[in-house]
């Protein structure tokens, strides 16, 4: 596999940075495909040059109480049945009953065990980028984007009114161009009160957006009178950062409008709507098009705020309005060097039209809208003539994601085992894998413990899942260096992958245990939650010290030298995007370059130091007393990096859905739990083995009612009641867990 290699004021420039993208970076709607440049993020990303000769002694296990230095006074702390044995057999365990001492991760080394050293995990530099970059992402939404999207809607609103009435007036106008007219006036409308529940809408248009609104507030699925086929209404309830105020719901909600909705390009008997439908749908396409054209600010805006997805989340997965300008005006070119002759009509101008457009690649990722549900056995093969059939146009259209991608191609196979596990739905004709396993995404990403867990499981039990499983793993192999980096989202996978990847001879003796890499899949899958968090609008989301031992007080880092390089070297990019892209805003040194003291300029100054410190450890180099200092100002760094955050930002406890099952009506969501507490016994370069402790991230995997998709605040009162589910059956070789009382 191809891979490794004040935010106020970064805000900013960081959005003025990817609108300089999209006009002069991103492809112009009639440039050739060819013509597209790197993408962003890969232009300010520098791969991380790193090599180590790890040389850490080795320790035998099991391990026995005296050959641990502290551990009379660290063993005092255990509060579960069968930690002591576990930390014995593997060097290390991780005990579940921590969450509500140790706190946010802000707090979290602050409460640590009195006493015992610390042991700075990578979960911690994970979940403080996630923090960060939700919260920055957020943060461009709320003072950019929402603007940007009620302007656009606004002045769309406003001229479409203007058309359909002008074409109405007209003799001779088409009577499907009127229909397109009417049927914009009313989905931009739907946009319009969907942001602003006041806003006066044509009453010409007023029935149908009310029936919308009134389809979204119900949830489930129903036939939708705009786009007259089926829509999952369930997706439009704010998940993610998207609670935290009324400006942020809206926009979610009209976003996920924008989104969830296609203007089909074709249609006819079997197919998602019937020929006339599939006209006029084009047709809307076509005049949301010509308004873009026509409505340059509205256009710009339009550029900045896919130029802002594309970064953090990727390319769409569907065509978008610069795909329809850039079709519209090569026909139109064409027909203009063409002899004359008799004008072409509108059957014969949809039909050529038609054809550029179904040469456009067709999506990748299965999604529920448009879609025909309970129609229909689910298999591979009618789900690719779905996505045939679900060609179309999307304002604001979801991004591809691989990880969304492979789950979509991994469901869908006939059961063929006894049991009844995770994937397994009850809710089609015979029984199906009716959801991915999260497993599947850490296979994937190159675990083959994952895949050992997957099949004990039974979660491999399927006709065709293991040639597909072969296929997505040389696919994924295929990907470059440029492919792992392309936005932000990718970057975060692929530190998944760096994690999962097993730790060569050299390593501390606990970290090369299969217990380990079992807890390492659950550090990954964690991070992988967190990322589906944070793009749960953006990505498409696929359907089916002591006094004798005072030197023990510095601790230790959990040695992932590479993976602290890359993640230092994403963030890096971020900045660097500032510095390439406006350099005449050197005048301005505060808002220019982050200060030392912002949480992106700390956190890739704290990295750095994970990153040597880590190196030093592999080398069996002593710490010296800066590294010291370092160490006993963890609990502070972390408090700085974070500084610009409200306290419920930093939460660990989030959920997302990633995966809907339509049959079943249930939906697959992943989350994260309370911070648990990591044991580990590591060597010092004296010799001493010693027991250290760090806040490592729990993981949940469970289904839910499609139409009661979790929010954060609903998976927290969960916890708080005492109603999360518990965690895999396969971390028992890692994790203890209190006793129910």
């Amino acid at each position: 596999m191809a891979r490794r290699g004040a935010l106020s004021s970064l805000t900013v420039i960081l959005v003025l940075a990817l609108a300089h993208a999209s006009y002069a970076g991103e492809t112009a709607p009639d440039e050739a495909e060819s013509a597209r440049p790197k993408p962003f993020f890969l232009q300010h990303y520098t791969a991380p040059q790193l090599e180590i000769e790890a040389k850490v002694p080795q320790y035998t296990l099991p391990l026995t109480p005296e050959e641990i230095s502290n551990w009379k006074e660290a063993s005092r702390h255990f509060k579960c049945e069968g930690t002591a044995e576990l930390i014995l057999k593997n060097g290390f365990a991780v005990e579940e009953g921590w969450g509500k001492d140790l706190g946010l991760i802000s707090s979290a080394y602050h409460n640590l065990p009195e006493g015992v050293p610390m042991f700075v995990t990578v979960d911690t530099a994970l979940h403080i980028q996630h923090v960060l970059y939700d919260q920055l992402f957020g943060e461009i939404e709320t003072t950019f984007m929402v603007k940007d999207l009620e302007a656009i809607t606004a002045e769309a609103l406003k001229w479409f009114d203007r058309a359909y009435g002008f074409q109405k007036r007209t003799a001779g106008t088409s009577a499907k161009g009127v229909a397109a007219a009417r049927r914009n006036v009313a989905y931009f409308a739907v946009g319009a009160r969907l942001l602003d529940p006041k806003v006066k809408v044509p009453d010409y248009v007023g029935g149908t957006a009310l029936q919308e609104i009134r389809n979204i507030q119900k949830r489930g699925i129903a036939p939708s009178p705009i786009f007259i086929y089926d829509m999952d209404y369930g997706q439009f309830k704010p998940r993610g950062h998207y609670t935290k105020s009324e400006a942020l719901q809206r926009y979610f909600r009209a976003m996920t409008w924008y989104a969830q909705g296609a203007f089909l390009f074709q249609g006819g008997r079997d197919m998602i709507v019937d020929a006339g439908t599939a006209d006029i749908q084009t047709m809307q396409a076509i005049q949301i098009g010509r308004f873009f054209v026509e409505n340059e600010d509205a256009y710009k805006k339009w550029q900045r705020m896919q130029a802002v997805l594309g970064f953090f989340a990727g390319t769409m997965d569907d065509v978008s309005v610069a795909d329809v300008i850039r079709i519209k005006r090569s026909l139109d070119a064409e027909l203009a060097a063409e002899p004359a002759g008799e004008p072409l009509g509108e059957a014969a101008y949809l039909a050529r039209i038609r054809e550029k457009l179904l040469a456009l690649p067709p999506p990748r990722i299965h999604a529920a809208t448009g879609i025909p549900i309970r129609r229909e056995v689910t298999t591979p093969e009618r789900r690719r003539k779905w996505l045939e059939q679900a060609r179309g146009m999307r304002l604001f259209g979801q991004r591809f994601s691989f990880d969304g991608y492979a789950m979509s191609k991994l469901t869908g196979f006939t059961y063929l085992g006894s049991r009844k596990p995770l994937t397994l739905t009850s809710g089609t004709v015979v029984p199906k894998r009716g959801y991915p396993s999260p497993l599947d995404i850490m296979t994937l990403l190159g675990s083959k413990r994952a895949e050992e867990i997957l099949r004990e499981a039974g979660d491999a039990e399927y006709a065709h899942y293991d040639r597909e499983l072969a296929r997505l793993k040389t696919e994924f192999a295929r990907l470059s260096d440029d492919d792992w980096h392309s936005n932000l989202a990718m970057c975060r996978l692929n530190l998944i992958g760096m994690l999962l990847e097993p730790v060569p001879k050299g390593y501390p003796t606990a970290m090369q245990t299969p217990a380990w890499r079992d807890r390492t899949i659950s550090t990954g899958l964690s991070a992988w939650a967190q990322l589906k968090h944070d793009m749960i609008l953006a990505h498409k989301e696929p359907y089916l010290g002591f006094e004798s031992l005072p030197q023990l007080s510095w601790g230790c880092v959990e040695p992932h030298p590479m993976l602290y390089a890359e993640l230092l070297a994403c963030n890096e990019a971020i900045m660097k995007i500032v510095k390439s892209t406006y350099p005449e805003l050197s005048r301005w040194p505060g808002t220019f370059t982050p200060p030392p003291t912002s949480p992106l300029g700390s956190f890739s100054r704290w990295l750095k130091w994970l990153a040597d410190a880590a190196t030093k450890e592999l080398r069996q180099e002593h710490f010296d007393d800066r590294d010291r200092e370092q160490f006993d100002s963890v609990p502070e760094d972390v408090d700085v990096i974070l500084s610009g955050t409200q306290e419920d930002e930093t939460r660990p406890q989030v959920v997302a859905d990633v995966f809907t099952e339509p049959n079943e009506g249930r939906v697959l969501e992943v989350a994260t739990g309370r911070f648990n507490l990591l044991w580990v016994v590591y060597q010092l370069p004296s010799g001493k083995k010693v027991l250290g402790a760090g806040p490592v991230m729990s993981y949940r995997e469970f289904k839910q009612p499609m139409d009661a998709r979790l929010t954060d605040e609903e998976w927290r009162e969960m916890i708080d009641a005492g109603d999360a589910p518990a965690p895999p059956v396969w971390m028992k070789t890692f994790l203890r867990r209190l006793p129910r009382s």
